[in-house]
């Protein structure tokens, strides 16, 4: 019989995954503090056990980036709030779930660099359970961004001295991160803490990094905030970035939303929008549209604004901060007896601004949120769910804990709730009466289930 003369399987041509597991993940279970929780002032430490962790009845308290629940550790009796973050890890080596890995790394690593500042939100732990790192920190009862709608309702104006200590107490903050050569990244009022004591304090360093040669120049933290040198993308940017969004978030607490606005006094809608705002920003005219709404001098403070947001070259640094006159004017006072007296006064308002922020965010967020927390994918496989829309408005299960609006149009709404079940944030498309008597919503519903979309309900 003539031999056939066939191609040779070459198996170098094949390119094998290697099997090991990713370098830092294994690194990060071998630290000894990791599954250990360390509690001040006695600094006991507890071994991680998810039995001990008791989910209070308003257990779920923030979801802009990740999940963070409200618990209670039953051992040390303390009440906690635990960060889940999903732990990027394989079987093989993945370059991009490994910087996903050493971000999270990061981010614990700053934190425990800043256990001894009492401007930090305290750390207590690192754990590791169901595939998911839980960051367990201290709890705080409210963001800034909630304060100062709050103190907005009651005042109609956000007083001098509580935009000074408030300041005072973000510097202070600034300070300890410069010890340790950090730059946050994403500073804005939801990323600031209030507690019942009057307290402030910084969080979410997901966001921080470690200065190399003083400089960073990647693509992170939210665009309203950006200074105008980081929207250029390639030009590198130093602590002077925290130092601009200290001055965006002090003029939206005087303004009592975020200043951005068109010719007609519209809030912009759009990151694009926002971007060319920023870009040909007029510093004087921003300033004085913001505090000449109050009926407050705020003596110091409009120049302390203004010099925040100059031009890079001109921006103070942390230390030149503690250098002006609206700094020195309050860094002596009784700053947490300051907060605590307004945090009182309008804690009242708390929860219908709880309730009014949960159903009507600005334009910006909304667009912000579908962007980043469900990367923009409108019909995602994991992420959506599609339900009946009923004359009396939507019929959401109980396993649905609805959160917001992240998009309305004139096919129907898409909000973000809490799937109870698959304990992780899902959006909800809600869709018009209209749109569903007229035949598209089932065609729509029938591609998504050629598309293998199991999660959708109709």
């Amino acid at each position: 019989m003539e031999d056939i003369d066939r191609p040779r399987l070459n198996l170098a041509d094949f390119i094998i995954p290697e099997t090991s597991l990713i370098s830092t993940y294994e690194t990060l279970l071998k630290d000894e503090s990791v599954n250990k929780l360390r509690f001040t002032p006695n600094h006991q430490i507890y071994p991680f056990n998810i039995s001990d962790f008791d989910l209070q009845h308003d257990g779920i308290i923030s979801s802009e980036k990740c999940i963070v629940k409200k618990y209670l550790h039953k051992p040390s009796k303390q009440i906690i709030a635990v960060k889940y973050v999903h732990v990027p890890h394989c079987i093989y080596k993945d370059e991009k779930r490994e910087k996903e890995m050493q971000k999270l790394i990061q981010e614990i690593k700053i934190h425990q660099q800043l256990s001894f500042s009492k401007h930090i939100v305290k750390l207590y732990g690192f754990c590791i359970y169901e595939g998911d790192a839980l960051i367990c920190m201290e709890l705080m009862d409210m963001s800034l961004k909630e304060f100062y709608m709050n103190v907005h309702e009651k005042y109609n104006h956000f007083p001098e001295d509580l935009l000074g200590v408030i300041c005072v107490s973000i510097v202070s903050a600034f300070q300890d991160l410069h010890r340790f050569e950090i730059i946050h990244r994403d500073i804005k009022p939801n990323n600031i803490l209030i507690n019942f004591n009057g307290q402030i304090k910084l969080c979410d360093f997901g966001e921080a990094r470690l200065l190399e040669n003083n400089l960073a120049t990647s693509i992170v933290g939210t665009v309203a905030y950006w200074p105008p040198e980081r929207m250029k993308g390639k030009r590198a940017y130093d602590s002077r970035s925290d130092i601009w969004s200290l001055g965006i978030t002090l003029a939206e607490l005087v303004y009592g939303r975020l200043p951005f606005e068109d010719e007609g006094g519209n809030e912009l809608d759009n990151c694009v929008m926002v971007m060319c705002y920023i870009m040909s920003l007029n510093t004087a005219e921003l300033v004085h549209k913001c505090f000449s709404r109050a009926n407050c001098s705020y003596e110091y403070a409009c120049d302390f604004v203004a010099s925040c947001l100059g031009k890079c070259e001109d921006r103070p640094n942390y230390e030149d901060l503690l250098k002006t006159a609206f700094y020195r004017q309050y860094c002596d006072l009784s700053r947490d007896k300051i907060v605590k007296k307004y945090y009182m006064d309008s804690s009242s308002l708390g929860n219908a601004n709880k309730r009014r922020q949960s159903s009507s965010i600005s334009k910006f967020e909304t667009y912000t949120h579908w962007e980043r927390n469900l990367n923009g994918k409108v019909l995602s496989k994991e992420n959506q769910m599609q339900l009946n829309d009923h004359e009396h408005g939507l019929k959401i299960p109980k396993r649905y804990i609805f959160n917001k609006k992240l998009s309305v149009g004139e096919r129907g709404v898409i909000m973000k709730a809490f799937d109870n079940k698959l304990n992780k944030f899902v959006a909800i498309k809600g869709l018009s009466y209209f749109y569903m008597k007229s035949g598209e919503a089932y065609r729509e519903f029938m591609l998504l289930q050629k598309l293998d979309h199991k999660n959708v309900r109709h």
